[in-house]
């Protein structure tokens, strides 16, 4: 097999490729002050930017830092572009970001629960935004590719950018905004093993008022044998109301159903006395992604909207001033199965978990961001203040255990309960964040930068119990969250920084799954310290960070009790390069190495043991190839190696079980040409080339230790300028 001839060979080639890495991202301004040009602007069609100068950095979200370039951040950030997502056939998180061998999926697969889960730099990261209004839960979030814009990863703790979170990373989706001019386009796609898409894009210029519309419908048969289907529409409003006052407005609902959804896989952990815990040292041998294994009575149905608006000034020069409000739901049905290993041979248990949780979220927010000089001193300001309010509704979310099959020759099961879509649901959580902030970045000499900010948050929760509705919690917390950074700019093109930045999650409400159902877990404090390098050039970028994260564990006890216990410290260095030897052709590097283990812990076993679903090492290499003498054609390949990563520490054994690594190819292209006047482009992609076995790693031990990886698909998409 290609995997396993020589995985670690690429390690060598990778780091050599990427002593001066971690590509710098490119951004949108998510004011919204600044509207994108109508697509396909490039000379040749293809949107390459190829200029003399330097390259210019576009701004980006970064919070409560206002919004800046990549280039004069000091954290480590990544954004993928709607062009990026076009062009990878990306359906979710872990897709967007596939050449970072930073991000890595967590434990899910494109057509279960866990589609959007990720960890960042070995962390998992569950805090995602829509146009910066948080999402209370993730899980089943399927966001359609084709709303957004751009994407935004903000690196390790963000609890002073962003406000209350887990710590490990921050996700934005920027949904599309009206462009300039007028747009039209109409795609028609297609994607192994018969699932058939269509989306229709639409922005109309009316001088001070400009809106764009994106209808999407996807359905058919996926590649392990689910039933699929979703719909979804979004609109996107501007108006100009007066000189430098802007009105934004923007929203999407997309409805997401699939039966025969794909189980949860768990090594450990099974919560059941009737289900042996995990027997082996080692997994069971990978099984092909086209496996079978979900009854036909279970099914995931999601429904997702946000709407959000807001009003932007420019007031004196320099200065911007900046109103908005947005409100985000994630209601899902998923009665779906929990596939409960008990040894390498694969025999498994199941357990069936018959749910509807609903999460939502209000955002609040006001700022001011600009900049003044005193006596040759520069100052940057951002200060403001926001207010959020989430509610967790849900089913009474039973669990039935029943006897399995096994992986190599599994038998889909019956299951017999209520499978409405409108059952009973009450309320059992809700959760307020009220916060300021205020931060300064003072230059000196134009070169060196010190940069100081706080945020203050006062944040309360309360659970009620579902059957007897009487309040189990009423926690509250406050506290102050500051970072620092210091930059240094010996030229306009390169950055060499080093921060510190504290961040605080929120409080954990204990969900069903667990004995302490009920209880609130109180909020989790995190440190990271980074430094690093930036450098934009016209024919390279190239950045490096070195890390260390330590947060504060939630651990899943032998008795399945969710608890909080001791520090996990997450520390490395990762870096990317992007070489453009011509204007056709640039080859890309990525690589990461990251120290996992639980830092401190009551119980002792435990410390210097690897965090679950960590990878030591991941690297990335790939090739844009666009041919001169080819017109319109295009080409691209990527190769990516994952490391081993531990998936369950059994203390009964004393031993760690881990997932092997895996080398994965993708390759991919387009054509674009024109008929009768009218731009067509032809893109197609195939992911997971050789049709390699292997498992997806997880950071929970609970519920999705590791899921089959996806198999060889294929993707062919038409897209028609109208």
């Amino acid at each position: 097999m290609f995997h396993r001839i020589a995985p670690s060979a690429l390690i060598p080639v990778i780091a050599l490729l990427s002593v001066s890495p971690a590509l710098a991202a490119d951004g949108s301004d998510p004011a919204g002050d600044r509207r994108p040009e109508a697509e396909g602007s490039g000379e040749d069609g293809n949107d390459d930017i190829v200029v003399t100068g330097k390259v210019e950095e576009p701004a980006i979200s970064s919070g409560a830092l206002g919004n800046r370039s990549a280039l004069d951040t000091p954290f480590s950030v990544n954004t993928a572009t709607a062009e990026d997502i076009e062009k990878l056939r990306a359906h979710s998180i872990a897709d967007y970001f596939v050449g970072d061998a930073a991000v890595t999926r967590d434990g899910g697969s494109r057509y279960n629960i866990h589609a959007q889960w990720v960890t960042v730099r070995g962390a998992a990261v569950r805090t995602q935004l829509y146009n910066g209004t948080p999402i209370g839960s993730t899980q089943g979030a399927d966001t359609p590719p084709e709303f957004l814009q751009e994407v935004q990863l903000l690196k390790g703790a963000g609890g002073f950018i962003y406000g209350f979170g887990v710590p490990g990373g921050i996700i934005n989706y920027i949904t599309k905004k009206p462009v300039e001019g007028d747009l039209a386009t109409v795609t028609l796609g297609y994607q192994s093993a018969s699932l058939f898409r269509q989306h229709v894009d639409v922005s109309k210029d009316f001088g001070g008022f400009s809106a764009r519309l994106n209808l999407v419908q996807e359905f058919g048969e996926t590649y392990n044998h689910g039933k699929f289907l979703r719909r979804g529409v979004a609109l996107a409003l501007r108006a100009e109301l007066a000189p430098g006052l802007v009105w934004q407005a923007e929203g999407f609902y997309n409805n997401n159903r699939i039966d025969r959804a794909e189980p949860s896989f768990v090594v450990g952990g099974n919560a059941s006395p009737a289900v042996p815990t995990y027997q082996d040292r080692e997994v069971p041998d990978p099984v092909s992604g086209r496996t079978r294994f979900a009854s036909d009575d279970t099914y995931t149905d999601g429904r997702l909207y946000n709407v959000s608006t807001g009003l932007t000034w420019d007031l004196a020069s320099g200065w911007q001033a900046r109103v908005s409000y947005g409100r985000s739901s994630n209601d899902q049905r998923l009665p779906y199965e929990r596939i409960m290993l008990i040894n390498r041979a694969g025999d498994y248990g199941l357990r069936l978990f018959d749910g509807l949780n609903i999460n939502e979220n209000n955002l609040a927010l006001a700022y001011l961001d600009g900049s003044f000089s005193t006596g040759g001193i520069k100052h940057q300001v951002t200060a403001g203040v926001d207010w959020r309010d989430g509610v967790t509704i849900g089913a009474q979310n039973l669990a039935t255990i029943q006897a399995g099959s096994n992986l190599f020759n599994p038998v889909p099961a019956r299951w017999n309960y209520n499978k409405s879509r409108n059952i009973e649901t009450r309320q059992t959580g809700w959760e307020q964040e009220k916060s300021a902030f205020v931060s300064d970045t003072v230059t000196v000499f134009d070169t060196v930068s010190l940069l100081a900010g706080l945020r203050y948050t006062a944040y309360e929760a309360k659970a009620w119990n579902w059957l007897s509705r009487a309040q189990t919690n009423d926690y509250k917390s406050d506290g102050i969250t500051p970072t620092f950074a210091l930059l240094v700019k010996p030229d306009s093109g390169s950055t060499y920084y080093t921060s510190y930045i504290e961040a605080l999650g929120a409080g954990t409400i204990v969900g069903n799954t667990y004995e302490n159902f009920g209880d609130i877990l109180p909020a989790l404090k995190s440190k990271q310290y980074e430094i690093g390098a930036k450098w934009s050039r016209t024919s390279w970028e190239a950045s490096i960070a070195i890390f260390r994260l330590d947060r504060g564990a939630n651990l899943v006890t032998a008795d399945n009790r969710l608890v909080q216990d001791g520090v996990e410290r997450f520390q490395g260095v990762e870096a990317a390069a992007r070489i453009r030897p011509t204007g056709a052709l640039s080859f890309g590097a990525s690589g990461a190495f990251v120290d996992g283990k639980h830092h401190r812990a009551t119980n002792t076993w435990l410390v210097g043991k690897p965090i679950h679903g960590t990878a030591r090492w991941t690297g990335v290499l790939d090739v844009d190839y666009r041919p001169e003498f080819l017109p319109g054609f295009g080409f691209r390949g990527l190769l990516r190696y994952q490391g081993k990563a531990a998936i369950y520490n059994n203390q009964a054994r004393d031993w760690t079980v881990y997932t092997p690594d895996v080398v994965l190819a993708n390759v991919g292209g387009d054509y674009r040409f024109d008929v009768g006047g009218r731009e067509l482009t032809l893109r197609w992609q195939v992911q997971n080339l050789l049709d390699t076995k292997y498992w997806n790693s997880g950071t929970a031990t609970c519920c999705y230790s590791l899921s089959p990886g996806q198999p060889r698909t294929f993707s062919l998409d038409l897209s028609i300028g109208l």
